[in-house]
């Protein structure tokens, strides 16, 4: 999990003659709330007693390193957006690179390095990039990806990450209006882990948790593991009649279509 690694990378690398060292997530899932503690001892080997907020992994990653988070677009448009959004409060609006063409990574790496660094301008990067005989859809890609990096070290204006909320980016509780717009609150049972909306087609996968049909199967076919649990999880799910049921009476009540 990417808090997981930050962890390792702020707990247990130290890079004593270097300047401050750039560190790329590059990814199309979001992070969860806190470290847990049984991950860290099981797979870093610590001892630690118990659960670290993310937040706080992020801040020392980002005292540490310069943070980008190169953004792979996740196939549910809805919970991308909101997973972006928990990233650009954890690492910074401008530090969210926008992957076009996977073939082009290297080259916005690079480039984002060189602009910090600030030992090439934008242009000066895409210069390099043509002399170097590259396509010029691919100079046009990466200089979309990289004008927020540049913009904001010449207008240094936005917010310092981590001033927004992190809550659960799968999910705690929500609110939906309903048809008198007014804000009903959901409880967090009625919430799948994974697109952070109600239950519409709730399922139970192998690992014993509830998630909404097409984003589990989705998730399963890009990853093969849980969301929850990390563990390696099949395609085989059951409806979950009686939450459904439930939901269905909870809709009717506050006058939820």
């Amino acid at each position: 999990s990417y808090e997981l690694c930050a962890y390792f990378y702020t707990r247990h690398i130290s890079l004593p003659n270097a300047e401050k060292s750039f560190f790329f997530f590059m990814g199309d899932g979001g992070f969860y709330p806190k470290v847990k503690a049984t991950h860290i001892n099981t797979v870093i080997g610590d001892n630690i007693p118990e659960d670290i907020d993310s937040a706080v992994i992020f801040q020392e990653l980002r005292n540490q390193f310069h943070v980008f988070f190169i953004h792979k677009p996740y196939w549910d448009k809805q919970v991308d957006k909101r997973q972006l959004e928990k990233w650009k409060a954890m690492v910074g609006p401008e530090r969210i690179l926008e992957l076009v063409d996977p073939k082009s990574i290297v080259d916005i790496m690079l480039g984002a390095i060189a602009i910090v660094g600030r030992t090439r301008t934008l242009q000066e990067y895409c210069n390099d990039l043509e002399s170097r005989g590259q396509t010029q859809q691919r100079i046009e890609d990466i200089r979309r990806c990289l004008g927020v990096v540049m913009d904001n070290l010449n207008n240094p204006t936005l917010p310092p990450p981590g001033s927004a909320s992190i809550d659960n980016p799968y999910g705690e509780t929500t609110t939906t209006s309903t048809t008198s717009n007014t804000e009903v609150v959901w409880p967090q049972a009625f919430i799948c882990p994974i697109t952070e909306a109600p239950f519409e087609d709730p399922v139970i996968a192998k690992d014993g948790h509830t998630y909404e049909r097409a984003a589990i199967e989705g998730w399963i076919q890009s990853y093969g593991t849980s969301p929850m649990t990390s563990s390696a999880l099949s395609g085989e799910l059951i409806p979950n009649l009686s939450l459904k049921s439930v939901i269905d009476q909870f809709k009717k009540q506050n006058n939820i279509r």
